[in-house]
């Protein structure tokens, strides 16, 4: 028999009564045809607390893309893989190579060729 799955908003509605306490786990694991487990769990877990919608603050700020612009007007000679390096043991910001090609194309505007030139 196969388990059907359950959207987050059709977990809120179940969950909803639950929280407000109009009905209890046993009688809406009855009603619903819902393991009484598979309600605690998701009363416990994430679905009651509304954290599933919360944004992540971004690694990538301003002085992170001034101080890279300021490490390659420093060197001549560098790869991604330096200012990856400078950026983890000197800033200890962790990210990753992709990042930092992110930032050289779309934030500093830095092509391999505009590179070659500084």
């Amino acid at each position: 028999m196969l388990m059907p799955s359950y959207t987050v908003s059709e977990k809120e509605l179940i969950i909803k009564p639950i929280l407000n306490e109009t009905i209890d786990v046993q009688s809406a694991s009855v009603l619903f045809n819902i393991s009484p487990r598979s309600i605690y769990y998701w009363k416990s877990n994430k679905y009651c607390k509304n954290k599933y919608n919360r944004k992540h603050k971004s690694k990538i700020n301003e002085d992170l893309c001034s101080s890279i612009e300021t490490f390659i007007k420093n060197k001549v000679f560098f790869s991604a893989y330096d200012i990856l390096k400078f950026v983890i043991i000197t800033l200890k910001i962790q990210i990753s190579l992709s990042s930092i090609y992110n930032i050289l194309k779309n934030k500093l505007k830095l092509s391999y060729k505009k590179l070659n030139r500084l």
